[in-house]
């Protein structure tokens, strides 16, 4: 399915942890039994000028169609008749987040990740997630609006990123859900519109890998990051897209993620004289002004 195409509704990831914490506390049951229980009738709305949901009635769409979105995703599976978990079981959003990007990111969804027309399983998702994350953090937030007129996400149906609002309405659920966007606050100017920041993705991405107190040169991190995260400028998404990188000068997103991370605690930016290579950052105050970064030291978790 596409992830961000309405079928008949959107597949939503809050919907799909629902579902996901109802999987995993029941151990395993049936399609049934978790819909009824996610979905119980009493929260189910009859259509206009029909009787009200009886115990007979279908569930709501947003369940079949995050069910769906699970079990193509690779993360459910049926066995005898009855739904089960795939890999670890987990706990907290921030680690269903993370199981949600492993499905996404998966190498089977790099095949004609090029061909617009091509938007089966995240392929579409992934195409706007790379576009985005070369957008600066620092700028205008983006709506539908300023979409539409970037050149960059294409100028006509064949071209296009999102070929319609209605996708992009679908991508801004998911941009946040993966750790790789923020929205405006709905009393803002512009509520809705999105920030790239890929903090969060690239925070649960490092403190994953590595330990506390790991030294790490930052070119070394950086293969790592855009393995895990292909979508990331340099990654193997953005590679197949035809998106340059810059050889010397770090991206704006991924300079955002690392500085935040340095301000809030997680990681230590160091330069050092003796080391054989360096990154220059982005300095997000400063147009056109960059820092060199050779090493990371990894810290403890202290933000949210």
């Amino acid at each position: 399915m596409a992830l961000l195409n309405l079928s008949p509704t959107y597949a939503l990831p809050t919907t799909m942890w629902a579902l996901t914490r109802a999987i995993t506390a029941n151990g395993r049951c049936t399609e049934e039994e978790l819909l009824r229980q996610v979905s119980p009738v009493s929260l189910q709305r009859a259509a206009k000028d029909q009787v009200p949901t009886d115990e007979s009635a279908a569930t709501t769409p947003h369940c079949l169609v995050a069910l769906r979105a699970l079990r193509d995703l690779g993360m459910v599976r049926d066995a005898e008749g009855r739904l089960a978990w795939i890999g670890a079981t987990p706990n907290r959003y921030s680690e269903f987040s993370q199981q949600l990007r492993n499905a996404i990111f998966a190498s089977e969804n790099f095949t004609d990740v090029a061909d617009r027309r091509n938007a089966k399983g995240s392929r579409d998702l992934l195409r706007g997630l790379t576009w985005f994350l070369t957008k600066d953090p620092t700028g205008r937030p983006w709506t539908w609006r300023e979409v539409f007129q970037d050149p960059n996400a294409g100028t006509d149906d064949n071209t296009r990123v999102f070929v319609n609002e209605i996708r992009w309405n679908g991508f801004r659920y998911w941009v946040e859900a993966l750790g790789l966007g923020e929205s405006e606050a709905v009393f803002s100017d512009r509520p809705g519109a999105l920030t790239p920041a890929p903090t969060r993705a690239v925070r649960d991405t490092i403190l994953g890998i590595y330990r506390k107190g790991n030294e790490v040169p930052v070119n070394q991190l950086l293969d790592d990051l855009r393995e895990r995260l292909p979508v990331l400028p340099g990654g193997a998404i953005a590679q197949a897209l035809n998106w340059s990188t810059s050889d010397d000068f770090l991206d704006p997103a991924t300079s955002y993620a690392l500085e935040a991370g340095a301000l809030r605690g997680w990681l230590r930016l160091e330069t050092r004289a003796d080391a054989d290579r360096s990154v220059l950052l982005a300095d997000l105050s400063r147009t056109g002004r960059h820092r060199s970064v050779t090493h990371v030291i990894v810290k403890d978790l202290i933000d949210v």
